[in-house]
């Protein structure tokens, strides 16, 4: 893992969303026993609980501050509780709200988009959905740095409303890779982040730099990346399969965003005998060009 940086109505099939992420998204875990005893007030159980506080508050630099002491104790703890409320701390301070999610989930599922890359930009951008090229590599660093792989550093441990989470988290990073793409491609200061917006950017063509060997090299950097991301988003669609009591991901808003992301984004490749969805080159140039 690397070193922790400092910096309405619901439709028919949103309600196992709500139940689900209520859990284990950004917040709220647990309260705090107001009882316990003075002695244990300086407990590490009792600081977690105090940066849990902080989050539901939404104080989310104060929560990290407090975890990541903690973490900094033992940088190889498999500590679950630990972990997910560190991870939790770094999502919020990048933006990411649990009602916020739900909401636009719930929209985009009765929209025509397949709104993997909608609801990326439209819980973490403004309101149509831009971002600036600072604020997506600022997002990248923290989910990168910590969100994700505090999750993942649970190990064994992890749980069904873990591998959910991470699959949340997994989808956010890849759809702003994409954004980091784009605005590369396009050169451009910002980005509308939604297909709308990537529509209008490029027509039915593909990369404009498609020959430009430098920009496909700075694509097969992430690729690594972005498919260790779609290993996690297919095993999040299980999770939530798992969670909300279901086995086909289209009767939950948010699997059926992952679910219908990665048709659209990836193509399948032989490896070790199996096939298996991957996003390359070709697959980012091929979903462009189809938007």
């Amino acid at each position: 893992m690397k070193p922790m940086n400092n910096a309405h109505g619901q439709s028919r099939r949103s309600f196992p969303v709500i139940s689900l992420l209520c859990g284990l998204l950004i917040l709220v875990l647990s309260a705090c026993n107001l009882y316990e005893s003075m002695e244990n007030k300086s407990s590490d159980k009792a600081k977690k609980e105090d940066a849990a506080m902080y989050i539901d508050k939404g104080d989310y630099d104060k929560a990290f501050e407090i975890l990541n002491k903690i973490y900094l104790k033992d940088p190889t703890t498999t500590d679950a509780r630990l972990l997910q409320l560190l991870s939790n701390a770094s999502s919020g301070k990048i933006g990411l709200d649990t009602f916020n999610i739900l909401e636009v989930a719930d929209e985009l599922a009765d929209g025509d988009t397949s709104g993997g890359i909608d609801l990326v930009g439209k819980v973490l951008g403004n309101e149509q959905g831009f971002l600036t090229k600072s604020d997506i590599d600022d997002k990248l660093f923290e989910l990168q740095g910590t969100a994700i792989p505090a999750l993942e550093q649970i190990g064994e441990k992890m749980t069904e409303d873990h591998h959910a989470q991470l699959g949340l988290l997994s989808i956010i990073d890849t759809v702003l890779t994409v954004g980091e793409i784009i605005i590369e491609d396009k050169e451009l200061d910002d980005i509308e982040l939604t297909e709308e917006g990537i529509k209008n950017l490029y027509g039915d063509s593909g990369f404009d730099k498609d020959n430009n060997s430098e920009f496909k090299e700075f694509i097969d950097d992430k690729v690594d990346n972005l498919n260790e991301n779609i290993r996690r988003i297919e095993r999040s669609i299980d999770a939530i399969a798992s969670l909300s009591g279901t086995t086909d991901a289209k009767d939950n808003d948010l699997s059926e965003i992952f679910d219908e992301f990665l048709e659209e984004t990836t193509k399948p490749v032989f490896v070790e005998g199996e096939w298996e969805r991957q996003i390359t080159y070709v697959s980012l140039d091929d979903y462009i060009r189809n938007l």
